[in-house]
């Protein structure tokens, strides 16, 4: 069986990190990585054998994309598409009811969605053989068209688990080299700049909850972009206890050392950032949004809050801050529940297992 992922481009980001982890977990040895562009990251580590080819060193229209993918997946059985415009132009490469099987690969919400994104993306599904949600929240939008129902999968994203001695040494590590203010607690944000990320509205929420006397020694954001928003952090005084981190070379032991993460984002997928601090047991804060209500929706193993709602985002915060017994459970909790369902061999053999159905037929 081979298989083709055509995703657009290798920079960092959730489908580019599932997909990396996938391949390396995955036991279908003959698959293909198809990128639409060349912008690619040395944090997307793909395994060794991967076979890569880049379309396009820089994105082209469309149509050009589109020919050139049909000519490319010729001779494949499978093709997964990763995310919106992957899937859109693969639908018009690829031919109805033959060779190569379209996998449209579902990795965000429609936050930005126009009318004619909508229409595309159901052109799309309705030529697709089968359709992947890593939400339950995104099965639920996409189900609504009953047409589209059989050919629903949902398929959380994967991350790694740790044992508890890997974690005892992971949080000895942290201690050296970050030990904790003797009268503050560190919160992080991990996540490329964006408005849609809502970095400015935990920026605000921050710097209410030190306003009304809270303790957090320091807020720390992690990501692509992130030192644009200095202006922000000057206007709203936080100059001496916001760090604005470009890149880090070890996020793992930051958010080990971090007494608190939070993510504020306005729309989600499942977001890669919030499953791995869960997995380190670091207590958790998310927006009501995409995946983060998929985690809570069964058992208490996050706060959620709504989105761009800065007094509420602030007042959890202050609640988690003042409880450390609320701090410690929260955090088992959170890694109980991504140790169940979100393990990288499930989603890993849920993947093979699609494509192995859809080679067959």
């Amino acid at each position: 069986m081979r298989v083709a992922h055509v995703i657009g481009n290798l920079a960092t980001g959730g489908a580019e990190t599932q997909l990396a982890t996938y391949l390396a977990a995955s036991s279908i040895r003959n698959q293909c990585v198809m990128t639409l562009s060349g912008e690619s990251s040395d944090s997307v580590k793909l395994p060794e054998d991967t076979e890569v080819r880049m379309l396009f060193e820089k994105q082209a229209s469309d149509i050009r994309t589109s020919l050139r993918l049909s000519a490319q997946t010729k001779g494949f059985d499978v093709v997964c598409a990763w995310a919106f415009r992957a899937y859109v132009l693969s639908a018009g490469a690829v031919r109805p009811r033959r060779p190569p099987a379209l996998v449209a690969n579902v990795r965000s919400m429609d936050y930005f969605y126009r009318t004619h994104h909508r229409v595309a993306e159901h052109v799309a599904f309705l030529r697709a053989n089968a359709i992947v949600a890593n939400t339950r929240e995104s099965a639920d939008r996409i189900g609504r068209a009953r047409v589209l129902r059989p050919k629903l999968h949902v398929l959380p994203n994967g991350v790694r688990l740790y044992s508890e001695a890997e974690m005892a040494f992971l949080r000895a590590q942290a201690r050296k080299q970050a030990p904790s203010p003797p009268d503050g607690l560190r919160v992080l944000c991990v996540g490329r700049e964006d408005p849609v990320k809502g970095h400015r509205q935990l920026l605000e929420a921050f710097a209410l909850h030190r306003r009304t006397g809270g303790t957090a020694d320091r807020l720390t954001l992690v990501g692509r972009g992130v030192p644009i928003l200095e202006q922000d952090v000057q206007r709203l005084g936080l100059s001496g206890c916001c760090e604005l981190l470009e890149d880090c070379p070890d996020t793992r032991s930051l958010v080990v050392g971090s007494d608190i993460f939070v993510l504020p984002s306005l729309s989600e997928g499942m977001p890669n950032a919030l499953l791995e601090a869960m997995a380190l047991g670091v207590p958790c804060i998310a927006t009501a949004v995409g995946g983060a209500v998929d985690l809570a929706c069964r058992e208490r193993c996050l706060e959620l809050v709504p989105p761009s709602d800065v007094v509420e985002l602030a007042r959890a915060m202050g609640r988690l801050i003042r409880s450390v017994d609320e701090r410690t459970e929260l955090g088992a909790a959170g890694r109980v529940v991504v140790s169940r369902e979100h393990s990288i061999g499930a989603m890993a053999q849920g993947y093979d297992e699609l494509f192995g159905e859809l080679s067959r037929r």
